[in-house]
């Protein structure tokens, strides 16, 4: 069987090589002179010339097996009603239910070629949330009807496989019968900036909305006292705190406002603002840039743009860059692409290894992101999430939150129980009197979970939702 394994052709490559290229690159005024009155040019590729591009390895061979990852961006959106669903949404909703429809007609579309010019014998598809999202015609969070088996982010949560959420019970803002941390966006969406980073060019990070400022600094408050239990405990690396922005000019103002920034003066001379959370700080108390940021930015304009790290970064981390060189060289073979790594790339390493003692993005403590999170990010020390966006669909909330619920280690710890940050479970240890015990003497002294008094279990919560 090994045999019949090792000649299998294997092509791996993102649904995006299925859109049809322009064959050749022609201005609008060129295209205009070679057309003349003629018919109209067309300059795109065909099916069977996208092919030949993207799966050159498989032409010729019939019956492909196909493995969809992340496959709940893959499907055909139910004629007619995905246009009604559209017209209910506003604002960021509806952009992003029309980026996911494109998407995934791109997609579905591109395998119905394949399957029409090569022949497909089966598709599996694979994903944590295996249903129709907001905009696809179809109710959210339905599961797709091929679904053989849903493992769901509260099955997770009961079971003790990722870490146990909390979410704002309280806040120091006064006014309103519910705390304002628990819908923040709602109180702030209209007084951040729309998307475009230029367009945040003229704003003064340090006059963010003040519920998003309290925000910060509530809950860098307990990120600072986890931050110091990791460090008494010996853990090498620190634990990591995301902000999730709904667009990348209120990335850029959050990031500066967390980790410092040079305000330029009348006179064309430039004054530090160090960031106003210490821990997340990108410069030190003479206002120089650190080898090693605290903090990191993160969206689709900065990995363009090529100057997302500074010098003095892959300076203080060339051991690390180099290992990295080592890593791309063992897998592609090319010595070459190894000493040409950009800062695309490099930042991509730093994203991908946060929390990994010994590679670039062992020392990152926050990450200011738009969408970075949401797939292909499996950091699994994150500890405090702050969402500044609207989380109004199911996917946004499973991913985003799945990926921080990652635990670092899957062994039992009975030190948990006795911190109070988790509970014992009866249905599964019954007859664990050492568990109980412990869990005794933390509801006691109100520890962690029981600072609350009236925590609500998860499996408890999940009987009042369904």
């Amino acid at each position: 069987m090994l045999d019949d394994v090792n000649r299998a052709k294997i092509v791996i490559t993102n649904y995006h090589a299925f859109k049809l290229r322009e064959r050749i690159e022609l201005s609008k005024g060129g295209r205009s002179l070679l057309q003349g009155r003629g018919d109209e040019l067309n300059t795109l590729e065909t099916e069977g010339q996208m092919l030949q591009r993207v799966m050159p390895d498989l032409m010729g061979i019939k019956n492909i097996l196909v493995l969809n990852d992340e496959a709940h961006h893959c499907y055909r959106e139910k004629p007619g009603a995905a246009e009604d669903d559209e017209e209910d949404l506003k604002g960021d909703d509806k952009k992003e239910a029309e980026k996911n429809n494109e998407a995934a007609r791109l997609w579905i579309s591109g395998l119905e070629i394949v399957s029409r010019k090569l022949g497909i014998t089966q598709i599996i598809d694979l994903s944590a949330t295996p249903f129709f999202l907001s905009g696809s015609g179809y109710a959210e969070g339905t599961l797709f009807p091929w679904t053989m088996s849903d493992f769901s982010l509260m099955d997770a949560i009961e079971c003790g496989i990722v870490k146990l959420p909390r979410v704002p019970v309280a806040d120091n803002i006064p006014g309103g019968e519910m705390p304002k941390f628990h819908n923040l966006w709602e109180h702030i969406r209209t007084r951040m900036p729309k998307k475009g980073r230029g367009k945040s060019a003229t704003l003064d990070p340090l006059s963010l909305p003040v519920e998003l400022q309290t925000a910060l600094e509530a809950l860098y408050g307990h990120y600072k006292k986890t931050f110091d239990l990791w460090k008494e405990s010996g853990m090498r690396v620190p634990p990591c705190f995301i902000v999730v922005c709904n667009n990348t000019s209120t990335s850029k103002l959050v990031y500066d406002y967390i980790s410092g920034f040079q305000r330029e003066n009348e006179d064309g001379s430039t004054t530090l603002e160090n960031g106003r959370l210490e821990l997340f700080r990108n410069f030190d108390e003479h206002g120089n840039p650190i080898a090693r940021p605290n903090t990191l930015l993160i969206d689709s304009e900065q990995l363009e743009s090529g100057d997302a790290l500074d010098d003095n970064f892959r300076g203080m981390a060339t051991d690390e860059i180099e290992r990295f060189r080592r890593e791309i060289v063992e897998r592609t073979g090319d010595q070459r692409q190894a000493e040409s790594i950009t800062d695309h790339e490099l930042l991509r390493e730093v994203m991908n290894t946060v929390g990994k003692q010994g590679r670039l993005g062992e020392a990152i403590r926050c990450v200011v992101s738009v969408s970075m999170l949401t797939e292909g990010w499996d950091a699994n020390t994150v500890t405090h999430v702050l969402g500044v966006r609207a989380f109004g669909t199911q996917l946004l909330c499973e991913q985003v939150i799945g990926r921080a619920l990652r635990r670092q280690s899957y062994d039992l710890n009975q030190e948990l129980v006795k911190q109070g940050w988790c509970w014992w479970y009866r249905k599964y240890a019954p007859g664990d009197t050492l568990l109980e015990g412990l869990e005794k003497e933390a509801r006691e002294a109100k520890k962690g979970l029981w600072a609350d008094p009236r925590p609500v279990s998860p499996w408890e919560w999940r009987k009042r939702t369904r």
